[in-house]
């Protein structure tokens, strides 16, 4: 099996989660909701946040995607404009310079 590259690893990732209430011990807390949320990573930075992203006519979940990075995560940035795109659950999205989508 090989190694991935380093490209490869410093892609940005974003992947939507449910985070399930817990204890110290990581036992789940059923008296707690569970939350939507997301994570944010590649191998040099890791982050997370809550909420919900929508969809509409005028735009995709991916363009709502980069804004909650460029607002709540912006150091990612620099390695999502360096690799021309970021993954959103597995499905790359290309970026320009400037860090705006040009596919989806």
């Amino acid at each position: 099996m090989s190694e991935r590259s380093n490209a490869d690893r410093s892609v940005v990732n974003f992947e939507f989660e449910t985070f399930t209430p817990s204890d110290f011990e990581g036992h789940q807390n059923l008296d707690n909701p569970s939350v939507r949320g997301y994570l944010v990573y590649n191998d040099g930075r890791k982050d997370f946040g809550f909420g919900t992203f929508g969809m509409s006519d005028t735009y995709t979940i991916d363009y709502d995607v980069l804004n909650q990075i460029k607002a709540k995560h912006p150091a990612f940035m620099k390695e999502i404009v360096e690799h021309g795109g970021f993954k959103i659950n597995g499905v790359w999205h290309e970026v320009n310079g400037d860090g705006d989508l040009i596919s989806h």
